[in-house]
């Protein structure tokens, strides 16, 4: 499934593209997916003194 948010990348670049391969009986490992680790978050990299966003 592929989302678009323009609004939220139209000054930044897109630094990480994860794709999570599936099949369409799948449905609740991609939620399990979405709502964990796949979700949009702001993060403190251990390596990074900057707060960054992923997507």
């Amino acid at each position: 499934m592929l989302i678009n948010h323009p609004e939220k990348c139209r000054e930044e670049n897109v630094n990480l593209l994860i794709v999570v391969k599936s099949v369409i009986e799948q449905r609740d490992r991609r939620e399990a997916v979405r709502k964990t680790w796949g979700k949009e978050q702001v993060n403190q990299w251990p390596q990074d003194k900057d707060t960054v966003s992923y997507r």
